[in-house]
């Protein structure tokens, strides 16, 4: 057992390792993607540029089609083929998306938590 990631998980399974993605029933971390400019970026122009770049739904889609990572932008989503976009360990039903949280900073005493949790979980 490993963590990962769809994508990964898609990447892998294309190259024929019999591997099965699964989302524990209890629930998970939901994927997200961040883009930033640093408020120091000497050229926001070409920054704007970029993000404005892989911004066009024909572009996410694209991405979308080679790492198999699930696009957020709804008008790339309505280019993928309908397997893709029905695809639950990409783009997971309502049931399981409600069991799912968005990664979050923790604080110290969280940390600690986690610590011991994977401490009692290598045993």
């Amino acid at each position: 057992m490993a963590l990962g990631w769809n994508g990964d998980a898609a990447s892998l399974i294309a190259q024929g390792v019999p591997i099965k993605y699964v989302v524990p029933s209890e629930g998970s971390q939901i994927w997200e993607d961040d883009w930033a400019i640093a408020a120091d970026a000497s050229n926001l122009e070409l920054a704007h540029t970029f993000l404005n770049f892989v911004m066009r739904p024909e572009v996410a889609a694209q991405e979308a089609r080679y790492t198999r990572y699930a696009t957020g932008n709804r008008s790339a989503l309505a280019l993928l083929d309908e397997e893709m976009r029905n695809d639950p360990s990409t783009y997971p039903p309502q049931e399981l998306l409600a069991k799912l949280e968005s990664g979050m900073p923790i604080d110290a005493d969280g940390q600690k938590l986690r610590e011991k949790l994977w401490s009692e979980v290598r045993g």
